[in-house]
């Protein structure tokens, strides 16, 4: 028997109890009914809680450990992309010190749409990098491609570790390619 059934079953007899008078505990004090019945409404409120399987809100979120995929996912018709390098470099701008990371990639049928980073680890926290759209041509895909994203690194010296997907139109996946984008 789970606790929620049983915390449940405890406050439904409690509250009955209560509510019908039939209880020698609490036969003559009105007060002790309020909370008795308090309690079981509490009881039938922890039940209904656990049996949903939520939690509260602050509690911390654990990622699980992706596995890897093949090196490179045919899931329809076509030819997945396939990442071939990524190189990346220091540059220093107006707005201070920027990570270039040059992904050089290939794809045969040139419907290559997305870049898309899984966070591997980093030195900061509350990391996110959302997916980048790939603005090139079927034919300059086909040949060999760079596409470039640019990390700012804000004054600080962190280092984030990402694995780089690409996704074409036809949902074929790319190898898992790591990088390492380092301020300090």
């Amino acid at each position: 028997m789970t606790l929620a059934l049983v915390l449940g079953m405890l406050g439904l007899i409690t509250l009955l109890a209560v509510l019908l008078g039939n209880s020698l505990l609490f036969h003559e004090h009105l007060a002790w009914r309020f909370v008795a019945a308090l309690a079981g409404l509490g009881l039938l409120g922890a039940s209904l809680w656990l049996a949903s399987g939520q939690r509260p809100a602050s509690q911390p979120v654990r990622l699980a450990a992706s596995s890897t995929p093949p090196p490179a996912v045919i899931t329809r018709a076509g030819q997945p992309p396939v990442i071939l390098d990524i190189q990346t470099h220091k540059a220093t701008t107006a707005i201070g010190v920027v990570i270039l990371a040059n992904i050089h990639f290939q794809d045969p049928d040139g419907d290559a749409e997305t870049v898309a980073y899984e966070l591997i680890q980093s030195t900061v926290t509350g990391v996110i990098m959302p997916p980048d759209r790939l603005d090139l041509s079927p034919q300059e895909q086909a040949q060999g491609a760079t596409y470039t994203l640019d990390w700012e690194c804000q004054g600080t010296a962190a280092m984030v570790e990402f694995k780089a997907v690409i996704l074409d139109k036809a949902g074929n996946r790319s190898n898992l390619f790591p990088f390492v984008l380092d301020c300090g």
